[in-house]
């Protein structure tokens, strides 16, 4: 499940830099950050090590479109052509 938090984007990179240099994913960062926390507003030791990166199945990232896609039949963009259940013939009349 994840959770959204707003930081700054100074913030965000000096994080993204931390957690890069510990190899670890920035939300374990985050997650052990506010359960450690949790634990010493608790008056529990705050003493466990980060987490372990576990090697998940990650979604498939799809490639980037061709602006290719974009051109229709006739060689001009689609989104300028007519839609295709007007009839050419009205359209230039």
């Amino acid at each position: 499940m994840s959770k959204v938090i707003h930081l700054s984007d100074r913030a965000h990179e000096k994080a993204k830099k931390h957690c890069r240099g510990l190899n670890t994913p920035m939300s374990d960062w985050v997650a052990y950050l506010i359960e450690s926390a949790v634990l010493v507003a608790s008056d529990a030791p705050a003493s466990r090590p980060l987490p372990q990166r576990v090697d998940v199945v990650r979604k498939k990232r799809l490639d980037p479109a061709s602006g290719s896609s974009n051109v229709g039949s006739e060689g001009q963009q689609v989104y300028t052509s007519p839609p295709f259940w007007k009839d050419k013939a009205s359209t230039s009349a």
